[in-house]
This record gives structure tokens, C-alpha cells and sequence, in this order.
């Protein structure tokens, strides 16, 4: 990109900026004295540029985005993540349903907070992203992207078996074929989301209904709004799905479906695009893990 030397420049320049309002700021806490409104403002003042420091480079960053995406004329692609959906479920939850979900591993994701995909910047990152090494590189640094990173950026178990998704046994079809309103061999998910909206159950179905959304609409969504039953096989032992290594599956799913869409097999990437938007989060705003947690509709980057 022709704006790498300048982005470079102004990083460097706001690395600065941010050290030193952060070396003032660390002076200014370990100064033992008692609490005055003076003491107190400095503080204040020094924590505003702190933040002003860093939404400046945000802000310029996001502008060379757009820059780029305008400037080079660039094929954008489509998906099908559909945050609305699960945000349209999780406000209806009550306690006891969650709680469910917390034990099967996805918890944090009960609580996502925004609903926007940001195409032109995810755009930018998919452009450094090589997903044969899972490595992104930015102004010569680059970050391997591993299972421990989708972990703390998404909440999702890490650890365990890893997957492996069968797309040939029909184990799982049948097994909950009575669940599902199944359309040429994919799950309607707009009749899942109105049949989970009125569930009030914490029951084996439930499990099932509300995982099948969250895969088809964040975790695992493909070229279709309808979702492919093999999916249906990594449930079939429900109960024990919070030993398995589904932040490894994020990640590979994700990298298949960037791997597809650079080779030009197609127009729309499938997988986990709300990981790299929390990732780029976690890059140029550190924050506490589930890093997904942090971002809301206001900022969702």
C-alpha cells in the first residue's frame, strides 16, 4: 500500500506522544501524596491525552482504510456474519440459559454488545493476512495468529480435542433432524431464530438451537443464509462439547475460507470475520481479555 511509509511515520510519531504522556501519567500515580482536587485533575488530564494520543492514531488509521480500499480500487467481498441475529437471541436469554451456555464454553458470547462488521477495514487486514501461516504483517511486524489468540479474543475453549469436521456422515441429521426445518440439505436459520426466541427451555434441544445459531451466523458462516447440516456431527455428543479445541476450528475454518476467496473461488469469505475485528482491537487498543467484550455499537473498533 503506497500509505505504508506515512502510516509508519505517524505511528512512530504517536509512539512517542503516547510514551511520554504515559511516563508523566505513571510519575504523577507514584507520587505519594495526599488526594487533592489538584492532584487529582492532573491525573485526569493526563489520562485524556492518553486517550486522545491513541483515538487520533485509530481515527488516521481507519481514514487510510478507506484510502486504500478507494485509491486501489480493490474487490471488496461479502459474508454472511450476522451479528443482529445472535444479539436478537442473547437480549431475550434469562438467567438460567446462559448459565447453560457459560458451561458448554461460550459465555462472553451472550454478551456481545455491537452488531457492525467493518468491510473496509477487515478488508485492509485480510490483504497482510497469509492463512497458510496464520500470520498477519503490518509495517514490519508480524503477529502468528494462534488458537490462544481467537481464545482471549472470543471467550471460546482452547484447549482439548481438536476438531474435526465431517462433512459425509449423516450422524448428526439424524439424529437431530426434528430439531431443524431443513431446506436442501442446509438449516433454515431465519425459522431457528424465531423458534429460539420463544424457547424458554435450558433442555438438550435448546443446546442445540442456540449453538446452531451462533455457528451459522458468527462462528461458522458460509456462502448461504442457510447453514450446512454436517455441522450438525460436531453435536452430536452435546454435552461434552466444552472439552473440544473450537478456537483451533475458529481458526481454521476462517483461514479455509480467506484461502478460497484470494484464490478467487468465490465472492463471499466464510468463517469467523468477527475474530478479526476483535483481533485488530486487541493490536491497536490492548485491552482484558474476552477481547470481544470491549467493543460496542458506539465503537466497534
Amino acid at each position: 500500500m503506497g500509505g505504508d511509509k506515512g502510516s509508519a511515520e505517524l505511528k512512530r510519531t504517536l509512539s512517542w506522544e503516547l510514551e511520554y504522556e504515559m511516563e508523566t501519567l505513571q510519575k504523577l500515580q507514584k507520587v505519594e501524596l495526599p488526594s487533592t482536587s489538584t492532584q487529582s485533575n492532573k491525573k485526569a488530564k493526563r489520562l485524556s491525552n492518553v486517550d486522545k494520543i491513541v483515538n487520533q492514531y485509530e481515527d488516521r488509521h481507519r481514514k487510510e482504510c478507506h484510502d486504500f480500499v478507494n485509491k486501489e480500487k480493490v474487490t471488496m467481498f461479502e459474508h454472511r456474519t450476522s451479528l443482529r441475529k445472535l444479539i436478537d437471541v442473547n437480549k431475550n436469554l434469562h438467567s438460567s440459559q446462559i448459565k447453560v451456555i457459560e458451561l458448554m464454553g461460550f459465555g462472553p458470547l451472550t454478551k456481545v454488545q455491537f452488531d457492525q462488521i467493518d468491510k473496509v477495514t477487515l478488508k485492509w487486514f485480510i490483504e497482510r493476512y497469509d492463512p497458510e501461516s496464520s500470520c498477519f504483517s503490518i509495517e514490519s511486524q508480524r503477529y502468528v495468529i494462534s488458537d490462544v489468540d481467537v481464545r482471549n479474543a472470543l471467550g471460546v475453549p482452547a484447549t482439548g480435542q481438536n476438531i474435526r469436521l465431517d462433512t459425509t456422515s449423516t450422524e448428526g441429521l439424524e439424529k437431530y433432524r426434528h430439531i431443524f426445518k431443513i431446506v436442501d440439505g442446509r438449516i433454515d436459520i431465519v425459522a431457528l431464530l424465531e423458534k429460539l426466541q420463544s424457547c424458554t427451555s435450558t433442555d438438550t434441544e435448546f443446546k442445540l438451537m442456540y449453538l446452531v445459531l451462533l455457528f451459522g451466523t458468527v462462528l461458522f458462516p458460509s456462502y448461504s443464509q442457510k447453514f450446512p447440516v454436517h455441522y450438525l456431527n460436531l453435536l452430536v455428543a452435546v454435552d461434552n462439547i466444552v472439552d473440544l479445541n473450537w478456537a483451533g476450528l475458529i481458526r481454521n475454518t476462517l483461514n479455509d475460507g480467506i484461502r478460497k476467496w484470494k484464490n478467487k473461488e468465490g465472492t463471499y469469505i466464510s468463517g469467523c470475520l468477527l475474530f478479526f475485528q476483535v483481533f485488530y482491537l486487541a493490536i491497536v487498543r490492548p485491552q482484558n481479555s474476552p477481547f470481544v467484550l470491549n467493543l460496542t455499537t458506539e465503537r466497534p473498533f
